[in-house]
């Protein structure tokens, strides 16, 4: 017999392409990072950061979080503002958070667009901005 717990974990273990540390380019050109790790078995944690110089400076953090067979995008890098996405659409390679409340970006798809490269796309009613991440190989 499946149960519920089971169910929602193989639907958050669809999107473990996700986890590792990712690189893209933002609109001015300044490279980030993006850290995504499994903290649970109904949550994926994201830091991410970019460096000024050799100075590594913070960017925010955000997660995925499984509740009641739901998925949200949490971003909780303003301690005042906590932002929420629902799922609206979740296959293994996609998946697509909407809030109509949120401005300017109410609806954000990440989407795995071939091995070790994601594309994150974040649309609103005046913009829409699309970055593309790539796996970031560590040295060991």
């Amino acid at each position: 017999m499946i149960t519920s717990s089971c169910k929602e974990k193989n639907k958050l273990n669809d999107l473990d392409w996700l986890i590792g540390k990712w690189e893209g380019t933002a609109r001015n050109g300044n490279i980030f990072y993006e850290e995504w790790k499994k903290q649970s078995d109904t949550a994926f944690v994201n830091n991410n950061y970019h460096f000024e110089g050799d100075k590594q400076v913070f960017g925010g953090t955000s997660r995925i979080a499984l509740r009641n067979n739901r998925l949200y995008y949490i971003n909780d890098s303003d301690s005042l503002k906590m932002l929420q996405w629902e799922a609206e659409v979740h296959n293994p390679t996609s998946m697509t958070f909407h809030n109509d409340k949120i401005t300017p970006y109410n609806r954000i798809t990440f989407s795995l667009s071939e091995q070790n490269t994601w594309d994150a796309m974040l649309m609103g009613k005046k913009d829409t901005v699309k970055y593309s991440l790539k796996r970031k190989i560590m040295p060991y």
